[in-house]
């Protein structure tokens, strides 16, 4: 079968798209593992990318419980085994030792299983909750694993997340002067995504009431310079911690924003 795409063209496409399965939009709040726990998580991760390509059937909760039965909590799956393992995978793709339907199998498998672990989460009480997070996945991100592994990471910090997929401007503008939210944080795998973020932000920027803090992370960092100043956003990073700090309001996060 011939292809219209140039094999290099095709490889740094599927290269980017891999590349933001295994990483989450900003690096994890939780220290480093030690060396010990470091090994054991890198041989579950290894273990885990060979199921999630394998025909057989994946089983997710014998998957668990094998996990479980190495001690593992679940931040150690979310944080490092499923990352890790999406990671294996895509390097596999490069390396011609897996085929793309099997790197398209990793990630839908992948991704059931964190949501699966996501759904054990017990949220804090209201009161307790630090932040008010809106996480956008725009338009041309194929994927929103490591948007959800992300999610997942601030809820575990006691933030509120609404996490939303392929809104407009004029969505996104209308849900931030609808509801009260102490930041906005835009995934960006490719530079096609980034250039969709820019859009956003100038909208959200002109049309919003009360415009929060705008945080842009994800793979692009790696591949565009001046994001920044050609995105308008207020920070880019993949530091969680740093994007929180722009949070300075004393008040409940779920404190609702009456526009005028």
């Amino acid at each position: 079968m011939t292809s219209d795409v140039s094999p290099k063209k095709f490889q740094r496409a599927v290269s980017r798209h891999v590349d933001a399965l295994a990483r989450s939009v900003l690096t994890s709040l939780r220290t480093y593992p030690s060396p010990d726990l470091r090994a054991k998580l890198s041989l579950a991760a290894s273990d885990l990318a060979s199921l999630s390509i394998s025909s057989g059937i994946f089983d997710a909760e014998a998957i668990m419980e094998d996990l479980k039965g190495r001690k593992f909590s679940n931040a150690d799956i979310m944080d490092y085994c499923i990352p890790e393992a999406a990671l294996l995978v895509g390097q596999g793709w490069i390396e011609d030792q897996v085929s793309f339907w099997q790197v398209s199998l990793s990630g839908a498998r992948l991704y059931n299983l964190v949501k699966r672990i996501s759904a054990e989460w017990v949220p804090s009480p209201r009161s307790d909750q630090r932040f008010a997070v809106l996480l956008v996945v725009c338009r041309e991100q194929t994927h929103i694993l490591g948007p959800v592994l992300l999610a997942d990471q601030l809820r575990r910090a006691n933030c509120s997340v609404t996490l939303v997929t392929a809104e407009t401007g004029a969505e996104l503008s209308s849900r931030i002067n609808q509801g009260f939210y102490d930041i906005v944080v835009f995934s960006c795998s490719s530079l096609e995504v980034l250039e969709t973020a820019t859009h956003l932000v100038k909208h959200i920027r002109q049309e919003a009431c009360v415009v929060p803090p705008l945080v842009l992370g994800g793979p692009v960092i790696d591949h565009a310079e001046n994001i920044r100043e050609t995105t308008g956003v207020d920070l880019v990073t993949r530091d969680i911690k740093k994007a929180l700090s722009l949070c300075n309001r004393a008040v409940t996060p779920m404190e609702l924003k009456v526009a005028e």
